[in-house]
């Protein structure tokens, strides 16, 4: 499913889902519609898995975790990231000189209307564990990338054996 210039993936079994990155901030209702979509409600997200801890990827993060009590997952050292502990993230200086660049100023304004600007901490993002498939819908196997940022996680992901 597509947000601001962003996109989530829903991985599902039966009526339970899987989330995998949650857009940002204004990207919330797109999410629930995603979710609705599927005939499922937002309460049948049983996790969110987070690639990395940038603001275009928590944005449902919590609101979900608030009104749904959905968990939030990411690589261990992707956590203190999510926590703002530590943030690893292009800066608005970097923005801005970049905004001779042709398609960044239209960008710019799109995902600054989305949310771009907002501090998004998800202070309950817990970490998963790494290396085995979790036991979540769709059975996601957790892939360190590293590069994007420290904890940058891609999943692969294989069908259960029936």
């Amino acid at each position: 499913m597509t947000g601001t210039d962003v996109n989530w993936v829903l991985l599902r079994e039966g009526d339970a889902l899987t989330l995998v990155d949650g857009g940002y901030p204004a990207d919330v209702p797109a999410v629930e519609h995603s979710v609705a979509a599927l005939g499922l409600h937002p309460r049948d997200v049983v996790a969110i898995l987070v690639t990395h801890a940038h603001v275009d990827h928590l944005g449902a993060v919590n609101p979900f975790h608030d009104r749904y009590g959905t968990p939030v997952h990411l690589h261990p050292v992707e956590v203190a990231h999510a926590r703002r502990e530590h943030l690893e993230q292009l800066s608005p200086a970097r923005v801005v000189a970049a905004l001779w660049r042709p398609a960044v100023l239209p960008w710019a304004v799109r995902v600054a209307r989305a949310g771009a600007g907002r501090d998004v901490a998800a202070p309950h993002a817990r970490p998963f564990p790494t290396g085995a498939a979790l036991d979540l819908p769709g059975a996601p196997v957790p892939v360190p990338t590293g590069g994007h940022t420290s904890g940058h996680t891609a999943f692969h992901l294989r069908p259960r054996a029936p």
